[in-house]
C-alpha cells in the first residue's frame, strides 16, 4: 500500500486542496521512496478533481518499485509514464503497460 499521505514528502494532506480539471491531468510522485502503487488511484482521487481515467501523464520515476501493480490500469487514458530510476527488472511487469492503449511515452531505464 501506498504510505500515508502524511508520510510522502511531496504531498501533504492539510496544504493541498483539489486540483483544478482544466490545468492538471497529471500526477507527479516521483523521488517518493514508494515500493508499490496499491492505492494509488484512490490516492489520485483525494488530490484531483478529475478521476483517475482523465489523468494523461504519470511521474513514478525515482522510487522503489520493483513491481508494476495492476492499480496502474486504473489510469487507462495514461500516455507519459515515467518509471526510470526504479528497479523494475522482469519484463513481464513491463507487459503488463500494454493495456494503457494511450500509452505514447514510457521510461524505465536505471
Amino acid at each position: 500500500e501506498l504510505p500515508a499521505l502524511s508520510t510522502i514528502p511531496n504531498i501533504s494532506p492539510g496544504k493541498q486542496r483539489p486540483l483544478p480539471s482544466d490545468r492538471y491531468t497529471g500526477l507527479l510522485l516521483g523521488n517518493n521512496n514508494l515500493k508499490t502503487i496499491k492505492g494509488l488511484a484512490e490516492v489520485a482521487g483525494s488530490l484531483l478533481t478529475n478521476p483517475p481515467e482523465q489523468v494523461k501523464w504519470l511521474d513514478l520515476s525515482f522510487n522503489g518499485l520493483t513491481t508494476i501493480d495492476k492499480t496502474i490500469l486504473s489510469f487507462p487514458n495514461i500516455s507519459v509514464l515515467y518509471l526510470h530510476g526504479n528497479q523494475i527488472e522482469q519484463l513481464d511487469e513491463v507487459k503488463k503497460l500494454s493495456q494503457l492503449r494511450h500509452l505514447r511515452r514510457l521510461t524505465l531505464n536505471g
